[in-house]
């Protein structure tokens, strides 16, 4: 929805559907690569190209799909930036155990995030009534994607819940607040170019040692297995030999 309000403040939605050339959506594409990324520029190119599909197919308004004969700009190498221990530490002292204080549970969030690939938004926004700790469950309503997601909590997570003073939501602090507070403990810490959501690259390269690639996706709630495969199952054909000999 976002997306589609931006969409109809650019001058693209001042063209007509019947004169809808390759050559509009290309200029569109140009002016929003000087101001987003080629990933967000080509999420919303799929965007479009949906919305072209259901004119053409259920409408009858446009005779082909002008997305289709676009170029798209080509994505970045995926981030695959991991904490190091050194890091941890660092990062440990100058937060320090008092989690009454935003800084230390800016740095619990980051060791839950480790353990869940949850997102700093959905770490932000858990409440206490979507986590069963019996069940070691935590409920997200709505994510990133647009799809409700069941994240099972490993034992390590569930202790890092229990160590934290009660209050709602379960850190106490909005996404905003948690940036903030991770850039300034990182700089306190001299800890380099290591974004939040790298808890999440940390998380998921930690359980593909774990589980196959269609549980991990169910766990982080990507759409797209490529991803997945691509970045952070590297296994070699000796490690893989080694573990059919242990099945």
């Amino acid at each position: 929805m976002v997306r589609l309000k931006r969409l109809r403040r650019d001058d693209l939605a001042k063209v007509r559907l019947s004169a809808l050339t390759p050559q509009h959506i290309a200029d569109w594409r140009d002016r929003r690569l000087l101001d987003v990324a080629p990933v967000s520029v080509n999420r919303e190119l799929s965007l479009l190209s949906a919305v072209c599909e259901i004119a053409r197919r259920e409408w009858g308004l446009l005779q082909s799909n002008p997305v289709r004969d676009v170029r798209r700009p080509p994505d970045p190498q995926p981030r695959n930036r991991l904490p190091t221990d050194d890091e941890m530490k660092r990062l440990a002292f100058v937060a320090g155990p008092d989690l009454t204080r935003s800084g230390a549970r800016a740095f619990h969030a980051f060791r839950f995030g480790c353990e869940t690939a949850m997102r700093a938004g959905e770490i932000c926004g858990l409440t206490w009534e979507r986590i069963d700790l019996k069940t070691r469950v935590a409920h997200l309503p709505m994510t990133k994607n647009g799809h409700s997601r069941d994240v099972p909590l490993t034992r390590a997570a569930v202790d890092l819940l229990q160590e934290l003073p009660r209050m709602e939501p379960v850190f106490g602090m909005t996404a905003g607040r948690l940036d903030a507070n991770w850039r300034k403990l990182r700089a306190a810490a001299a800890v380099e170019d290591l974004h939040f959501h790298d808890s999440r690259a940390a998380a998921l390269t930690k359980l593909s040692r774990k589980v196959d690639v269609m549980t991990l996706a169910k766990i982080s709630g990507h759409r797209d297995l490529s991803i997945l495969l691509n970045v952070y199952y590297r296994e070699n054909a000796a490690s893989i030999a080694q573990r059919l000999d242990a099945v």
